[in-house]
């Protein structure tokens, strides 16, 4: 699991390099991003037993952390919606990535989460 994690974290950050060499910025928040949800997640790792739906509410918890973040302690620096959707996108992947679950199991259909 932890392979899946890295490399759902490490390939959105290598293609910011590549794309954008000139805003590091863009990685130090895929990356950020990245880290918050893996402390969350790591909480949520030392329950006992398995649990999916908290991995989904640690993740959630971690992306409403990054904006609270973002629009108070941070907001003196400048804060453009790439940085928003760059650390938030990678909160997203890591909290899939730890789920060991399929995507469809995740999602409730209209028969409901089978």
């Amino acid at each position: 699991m932890l392979a899946v994690i890295i490399v759902a974290v490490l390939v959105p950050a290598a293609a910011f390099v590549i794309a954008f060499p000139d805003r590091t910025d863009y990685v130090g928040n895929c990356l950020a991003g990245a880290g918050g949800t893996a402390l969350v997640l790591a909480a949520v790792a030392a329950l006992p037993g398995r649990r999916p739906g908290l991995v989904v509410a640690g993740t959630a918890a971690a992306i409403v952390a990054g904006v609270g973040t973002e629009l108070t302690l941070l907001r003196l620096a400048f804060c453009d919606p790439v940085d928003l959707a760059t650390s938030h996108s990678t909160r997203s992947s890591t909290g899939r990535a730890s789920s060991r679950r399929p995507a469809r199991r995740l999602v409730a259909g209209p028969g409901g989460n089978r």
